[in-house]
């Protein structure tokens, strides 16, 4: 079971930072995830929110520089080719937030950015918005990809094998035995989000899952990570 970093280390850094990917990575994840959306003057940036407060009025970050949301937040907002750059040759969970539709050319961007730095088979592309998956995959069919989705999984199979998806990302309360055992019986893989407790994410190994994305990445590297050395 691979353990991947949600936002990086969160709890030890501020998430969505160089430094927390840089702090995940230490703590010896197998992945870290990050969000990306598209800024005024079209940089991939990596951050979660849509928008940002500003003089007690909500701004799309859409509609703001790079350089304008450093201001605004006081956060070191990276660049998805800065994390990529500065983290290295690693693997990443990259969501895009929203697909073309909202970000115009976000995909042949991200697309762009993994190709340059000769990362496509370390870049697992995820989004809730399945046209973007459907691009990404028209981009670059070697990019592995997966759809976000809360429900049950019989609803999203069809979804996966119209873009397809490589992996499922569901919500980790909704994640069964069974629903395991569907999606790999289809040939995917499948990502519970986002964990923290460890009795459930036993019970998730136990199942068979194949990825867990947390919070808590000290504390799953610690338990996980530890049994696999003493077995």
């Amino acid at each position: 079971m691979l353990i991947i970093g949600h936002r990086g280390a969160p709890l030890e850094a501020k998430e969505n930072t160089i430094q927390s990917f840089l702090t995940a990575k230490n703590l010896g994840v197998d992945a870290v995830e990050l969000d990306v959306h598209l800024s005024s003057d079209k940089k991939v940036i990596v951050f979660h929110d849509d928008s940002v407060l500003i003089n007690s009025k909500m701004v799309k970050v859409s509609e703001l520089t790079l350089d304008r949301l450093r201001k605004v937040t006081g956060i070191e907002v990276p660049t998805l080719e800065e994390v990529l750059e500065t983290v290295g040759n690693f693997n990443y969970v990259v969501e895009i937030k929203k697909s073309s539709a909202f970000y115009p050319s976000i995909e042949e961007r991200v697309a762009k950015a993994i190709k340059e730095r000769e990362l496509v088979d370390n870049v697992n592309v995820i989004s809730f918005d399945f046209d973007s998956i459907k691009r990404i995959k028209e981009i670059e069919e070697k990019i592995s990809t997966g759809i976000i989705f809360v429900g049950r999984i019989n609803w999203f199979l069809e979804i996966a094998k119209k873009v397809k998806a490589d992996w499922l990302a569901f919500y980790h309360e909704l994640a069964t035995e069974e629903d395991v055992k569907i999606a790999h019986q289809s040939g995917l893989k499948l990502d519970a989000w986002t964990v923290n407790d460890l009795d459930q994410a036993e019970q998730l190994e136990r199942s068979g899952i194949d990825a867990l994305t947390t919070d808590n990445p000290r504390k799953m590297i610690e338990v996980f990570k530890r049994r696999k050395k003493s077995i």
